[in-house]
């Protein structure tokens, strides 16, 4: 057995363990991130540099400017109020504080608290720690740390397709309550891709996530365009973005 399949089995069974203790999928997440990335700071992440032409993934920091770009395309204001559910270690924290105006505000989310150290240590590093933000430290999967119809736009990158189906829905559930009338969220998701599996990556077909979206009071828009922020030789089909606007009910 490679060393990567003993890997997953390993983490199957505390997974497992977790349940077994009453802990949630969150608890689960949320550790396996602190322990993944318990040596790293974010001078290692800044200083990864590489190839403008190829993409790498989680660590390519540089890609927050594209995800701004594309936020303004479809409707970002500078002072908007913008939650980014699952901000990591503030890929897209840094260009949405650069941009935003006096009247903006920005909140970011994370189960891990180690990339939510980072995100604060970058927003350090940057002087941007005079602006509007905040950065919450939660498991909550009813996002109670939010203001009812208090969201102009979500950021959503990574993460749904990290959540079992239940938690997912409890989520979409949340950020109905959470987001303005007229509010908009990007909503990121994968689609099966044959010869992956693993025990964090659940797969949503178009048909799942817009039935999902709209039962819970949302307009879907399929965003065709998303995958031109990927170089061409890591363009699969699989990758896709739906934008989902908040309508009255």
């Amino acid at each position: 057995m490679s060393v990567k399949k003993l890997k997953w089995k390993l983490l199957l069974v505390i997974k497992f363990i977790f349940y077994f203790c009453g802990r949630s999928w969150n608890d689960f997440y949320g550790w396996m991130l602190d322990y993944q990335d318990r040596k790293i700071s974010i001078d290692d992440i800044l200083n990864r540099k590489g190839p403008k032409d190829r993409y790498k993934g989680l660590w390519h920091w540089e890609k927050g400017e594209d995800y701004l770009r594309y936020m303004v395309k479809y409707g970002l204001k500078p002072d908007h109020t913008v939650f980014d559910l699952g901000c990591g270690y503030g890929r897209c924290t840094i260009p949405l504080l650069r941009y935003q105006s006096r009247k903006g505000h920005y909140i970011g989310s994370e189960i891990s608290k180690k990339r939510l150290q980072l995100a604060a240590d970058w927003i350090h590093k940057e002087k941007l720690h005079k602006k509007s933000f905040e950065l919450i430290f939660s498991k909550d999967e009813a996002l109670e740390f939010l203001k009812d119809d208090s969201v102009d736009v979500t950021w959503v990158l990574s993460v749904f397709n990290h959540l079992p189906d239940v938690v997912f829905e409890k989520t979409i559930s949340a950020l109905s309550k959470k987001m303005k009338i007229g509010g908009f969220m990007f909503a990121y998701y994968v689609t099966e891709m044959p010869g992956y599996s693993s025990i964090k990556f659940f797969p949503r077909g178009e048909q799942e996530m817009t039935e999902i979206l709209v039962n819970h009071g949302f307009e879907v828009k399929v965003l065709h365009d998303w995958e031109h922020e990927y170089p061409e030789e890591n363009r699969t089909g699989a990758y896709k973005m739906i934008l989902a606007t908040k309508q009255s009910v």
